[in-house]
C-alpha cells in the first residue's frame, strides 16, 4: 500500500490497551501470542477481517522492532514493565508505532506545524497536509482516521468536538533512556543523519514532549552527542 512512494501500511484502529497487552506479552515471552492477541482485538473490533488486519498490524510492530525492544527491555532491567510509568509506556509504544508506520510521525509533525499557527485544527486541514505527502487517496484517508484515536488515547491531542482537534499538554519524560528513544525516532524517521542540539526546541516532533538534555553524557544507548568542526554540538544514531 504505497502512495508517492511513501509506505502507509496501517488501515485499522488499534486501541492503546491492545498495544499495551501485546507489549507485556512480548516482554515476557519474546514473541506475541497471536491467539490471545486476536481474542483481545476482537473485544474492540467488529468483523473477522478487520480483526485479522489489526492482528497483522500489531504483530508487525513487535517483529520489526525486535532489536530495539531488546534494548528497551535491557534498560528496564529489574524495573519490569508493570512498574514502568504511564508516560514511559506511552513514549515507548508511540515510538515503536511510528517506526513501524511512519505516516503517524508525519501526521504528528504536520499537526505540530498547524498548532503553531492555530489553536484548533479541523479534519480537512489534516487530510490536506498528509495528502500532500502521501497522495489524496482512500488509503491515506483511512490511515489518518484510524490513527487519530490512538493519538488521543496517548494524550498527544484532544478532540474538542467532531472533526476539531486541539493540542494536549506535553508528555513529561524524566528518563534519559526514553529521551534518547524520542530523539532516535525523530532522526530515523526524518531521514537525517544527525540533528543539531540547538534544533531540539524547534523541530515539530519535540513539541509533544517535555524532557531535559542536561545530562548529555548519559546518552549512549541509542544516540551519541558529538562536537562538530564549527563547535556546535549535534546528535547522531549510535552504530551498534
Amino acid at each position: 500500500m504505497k502512495s508517492k512512494n511513501k509506505y502507509i501500511g496501517i488501515n485499522n484502529r488499534i486501541p492503546f490497551v491492545v498495544l499495551e497487552g501485546a507489549l507485556y506479552d512480548f516482554f515476557e515471552n519474546g514473541e506475541i501470542s497471536k491467539d490471545a492477541l486476536y481474542n483481545h482485538i476482537k473485544e474492540f473490533t467488529s468483523g473477522e477481517n478487520r480483526a485479522k488486519k489489526s492482528l497483522g498490524n500489531v504483530n508487525k510492530i513487535f517483529t520489526s522492532n525486535k532489536q530495539l525492544i531488546g534494548l528497551i527491555k535491557k534498560h528496564l532491567g529489574q524495573k519490569d514493565l508493570y512498574h514502568t510509568g504511564k508516560n514511559e509506556k506511552c513514549i515507548m509504544l508511540l515510538c515503536l508505532f511510528c517506526l513501524t508506520y511512519p505516516i503517524t510521525y508525519d501526521l504528528l509533525c504536520s499537526l505540530a506545524g498547524g498548532f503553531k499557527v492555530e489553536s484548533k485544527l479541523n479534519k480537512l486541514y489534516i487530510h490536506q497536509k498528509i495528502g500532500a505527502i502521501y497522495g489524496g487517496n482512500r488509503s491515506m484517508h483511512i490511515a489518518v482516521d484510524e490513527v487519530m484515536p490512538l493519538l488521543i488515547e496517548l494524550n498527544l491531542i484532544e478532540r474538542e468536538k467532531v472533526g476539531i482537534y486541539v493540542k494536549s499538554k506535553k508528555i513529561n519524560c524524566s528518563s534519559n533512556f526514553f529521551t534518547e528513544l524520542i530523539i532516535y525516532t525523530d532522526i530515523m524517521l526524518s531521514k537525517s543523519k544527525s540533528i543539531l542540539l540547538s534544533d531540539l526546541t524547534h523541530r515539530p516532533w519535540y513539541s509533544y514532549f517535555d524532557f531535559s538534555i542536561s545530562n548529555l553524557e548519559q546518552f549512549k544507548h541509542l544516540i551519541l552527542v558529538k562536537d562538530s568542526a564549527v563547535g556546535k554540538g549535534y546528535i547522531t544514531i549510535k552504530n551498534n
